[in-house]
């Protein structure tokens, strides 16, 4: 069952605010861009971008507003004739509005195509939700999918306000947003049950978007990115 969520406002953010100023924590904007490195895990020289672009310049799906691509580079690591650059998040999402105000305040970005390969969630359900202004703001939802197709998925997302600092090589930040998602996936094969589970952490920090990433796979695999650099803020230089 879908989750209702409250109308909440959401204002713009910057780094260094105190918590629940109204800053955009997500920076979910066309032509926005960040550069990873990796701290844990992944393949020697790996760095990972992520992009935002318009819906259209999706070849597979012009639907929603924005592109989310997420690229991991393996220079040189890969093999002779092997592409450097292959996906590791990408999905459409469009911004949902309450529009009963004589301004549009934004309540979220919902996911609008997502590939079959990539079990990210699921298609009319939430990627992020706009904080309220409460310093000890958080909100979570969850939903199943997946049934009649030989494999059931469970999605369970935690969001809540932190003021704990978050140290990268752009800058320190101390107005986030943590958001863990928990991917469970169960499949049938033979009479026989098979559940693999897969924790992903985000932090998002205002007036940057998104500065940290980890992984926890099912095979008990670790992988950590940090953010090196963004065209979205100016470094804080803390």
């Amino acid at each position: 069952m879908r989750r209702i969520f409250p109308l909440l406002a959401l204002v713009p953010l910057l780094a260094g605010c105190p918590p629940g100023s109204g800053e955009d924590y997500f920076q979910l904007a066309l032509n926005n861009s960040w550069e990873y490195f990796l701290v844990d895990g992944g393949e020697e020289g790996e760095f990972w971008t992520l992009t935002i672009s318009d819906a259209d310049e999706n070849e597979e799906s012009g639907r929603g507003d924005l592109f989310f691509q997420m690229v991991r580079t393996v220079p040189d690591a890969l093999g002779e004739g092997v592409p450097a650059d292959y996906p590791q998040r990408r999905f459409n999402v469009a911004l949902e509005q309450d529009l009963t105000g004589s301004t549009p305040k934004p309540i979220g970005w919902t996911y609008r195509w997502l590939p079959d390969a990539q079990k990210e969630g699921d298609r009319g359900e939430y990627f992020v939700v706009s904080p309220g202004s409460a310093p000890d703001w958080s909100d979570d939802w969850s939903y199943d999918f997946g049934e009649g197709t030989g494999s059931d998925f469970s999605i369970s997302v935690v969001t809540e306000r932190s003021t704990e600092p978050r140290q990268t090589s752009f800058g320190t930040f101390d107005d986030l947003i943590l958001v863990e998602r928990t991917v469970e996936i169960t499949s049938f094969s033979s009479g026989e049950e098979l559940v693999q589970t897969t924790v992903t952490s985000e932090t998002w920090a205002a007036g940057v978007g998104p500065i940290y990433f980890h992984i926890l796979a099912a095979d008990g695999t670790n992988t950590e990115a940090v953010l090196r650099t963004t065209n979205v803020a100016d470094s804080p230089g803390t």
